[in-house]
């Protein structure tokens, strides 16, 4: 009876994780794209900036930190964050920097 229950558990278990999106960049190691990002970086997002017109000329984010929304993380050099916020993982939503809004889509 013990038995059962723990093949009950585990296929309880290994069926309820939720693999990672495939269509979501991969947390990536710091690179040196780092060492030149500043904030001044972002001005170029706008109305109809993408997210591959980003990635094209920043590099990839350092990391998704998203949960149901695509959210990038880009490390600056100072230490700080730029988040990329996207509904469908191409459009940009807003763009973040601390509390500073430096691009939101009305």
């Amino acid at each position: 009876m013990k038995f059962r229950f723990f093949i009950f558990i585990s296929v309880l278990l290994v069926g309820c994780a939720v693999p990672p999106r495939s269509d979501a960049p991969a947390q990536i190691a710091p690179t040196t794209a780092q060492a030149s990002r500043s904030i001044e970086s972002f001005r170029f997002i706008g109305p109809e900036t993408t997210l591959q017109e980003v990635t094209t000329k920043l590099g990839a984010p350092d990391r998704d930190v998203g949960s149901g929304l695509y959210v990038y993380a880009y490390r600056l050099s100072d230490g700080t964050d730029v988040w990329i916020g996207s509904a469908d993982g191409s459009h940009i939503l807003y763009v973040r920097h601390g509390t500073e809004v430096l691009f939101e889509k009305r």
